[in-house]
């Protein structure tokens, strides 16, 4: 399967099928076929994912609520694997702005990854 030819879900249709659509130009990291979401009511799954400017995909699952916790482990993840300057840009959830994630960038930003918000 060629990277044109990968079927990524987006979501459900009303009639509660699953959407799929192809993604072109894009290295999925860790990823062969394709992401599938169902959604139920009982378990929300929600997926926190970064997007690198050459198109690879690092993407986080997390069954339930999301927090600022999963966040920052998500980031903590991602960060022992760079090896250079790196900018994440967040927009501006609460979950991003809990006094747990300030003290977090305060960290990052040692390692050389910074976090950036964006506008209101």
């Amino acid at each position: 399967m060629e990277q044109s030819d990968i079927p990524v879900f987006i979501g459900t249709g009303n009639d509660n099928q699953p959407v799929t659509t192809k993604i072109t130009s894009i290295n999925f990291v860790r990823l062969l076929n394709s992401i599938k979401i169902v959604p139920t009511k009982e378990t929300p799954i929600h997926i926190f994912g970064l997007l690198s400017r050459q198109g690879a995909l690092e993407a986080y699952e997390c069954e339930g609520s999301m927090t600022s916790a999963a966040i920052i482990a998500f980031i903590d993840d991602f960060l022992a694997s760079r090896t250079q300057r790196t900018a994440i840009v967040l927009d501006n959830a609460p979950i991003h702005k809990s006094y747990e994630f300030q003290e977090a960038m305060n960290r990052w930003k040692e390692k050389d990854l910074f976090i950036f918000f964006l506008p209101t």
